[in-house]
């Protein structure tokens, strides 16, 4: 009975999930599947104009199929650019639809390219041409433009998000931004780093050694070597007394090295006075 139930409740957790996705794909994919239905309605008319078997099943799964293949080469490009391929797959389909109506009401066939070269004798009968046109064989043309009308509707429309937007974060990026390139200015701000950086490398080289080589120095973040063997972890707890921090080395460079940071807002005068209470702790003056 109990195993009854688990699986109950599998199929209808799995059935839960697979209408989640089917409602994700459509809610993200709109335009792809708006292209892809109005291609096949296109289609479709085609058959039910012209030969008048439109629920052909063979010819409209060959149908769809090209129509989702030529349409899923939209996402090996940059969404922005996937409007103009299904608008123009969509054109591209409409003038072949066309030319194929106008054909098959002269010829009771569809076009190809050998029998399309025999269209240039109806030249001779011009009348003739425009007396079998009909408004109908042109119904086409109505698919590439309610296309554009839903590109223009889902451009405009706001979407919801598929999650709440960190806006905290948002209004504090766009604060630091706005600081960091009107306020303090780009330039000055690297400066700042390069002599805080040398602030520390400086003290680094004087009591203790430097991890990395010399070509390969950061200006955001020095790396000591710890050739004193000090305790980091004691070492951070009496900072942390002091309202200072800094960071042990990573996996096995843990206590075999210490990390100095130097970059955001930290100022000169802060970095100085970490540095001041590191000698402090541990009588290096």
């Amino acid at each position: 009975m109990t195993k009854k139930k688990n699986k109950t409740k599998k199929l209808k957790n799995n059935l839960i999930k697979l209408k989640d996705n089917l409602f994700n794909f459509i809610k993200y994919n709109r335009l792809f599947l708006s292209y892809v239905i109005l291609s096949f309605i296109s289609c479709f008319l085609l058959r039910a104009l012209t030969i008048g078997n439109p629920w052909d099943i063979k010819a409209n799964v060959f149908d769809i199929t090209v129509i989702m293949l030529f349409g899923s080469l939209a996402y090996f490009i940059k969404p922005k650019k996937q409007y103009i391929l299904f608008i123009s797959l969509l054109c591209f389909y409409t003038i072949l639809n066309i030319v194929n109506s106008v054909y098959y009401a002269f010829f009771n066939s569809f076009a190809s390219f050998s029998l399309l070269a025999s269209m240039g004798q109806t030249a001779e009968v011009t009348d003739a041409v425009f007396e079998k046109l009909k408004v109908i064989n042109f119904v086409y043309l109505i698919m590439p433009i309610i296309f554009i009308f839903i590109n223009k509707y889902l451009k405009k429309k706001n979407y919801q998000y598929p999650s709440t937007p960190s806006l905290s974060h948002m209004f504090a990026l766009d604060y630091q931004l706005d600081y960091i390139l009107n306020v303090e200015g780009l330039e000055n701000r690297f400066k700042r780093h390069i002599e805080m950086a040398d602030i520390v490398r400086n003290w680094g080289r004087k009591y203790f050694e430097l991890f990395p080589e010399e070509g390969y120095l950061s200006n955001t973040l020095t790396t000591i070597k710890n050739t004193r063997g000090i305790s980091v972890a004691d070492l951070n707890k009496e900072l942390a007394k002091r309202g200072f921090q800094i960071s042990n080395g990573y996996g096995d460079l843990k206590e075999k090295t210490f990390r100095i940071a130097h970059m955001a807002d930290i100022t000169v005068d802060e970095v100085k006075e970490l540095l001041d209470n590191i000698n402090d702790i541990l009588g290096l003056q």
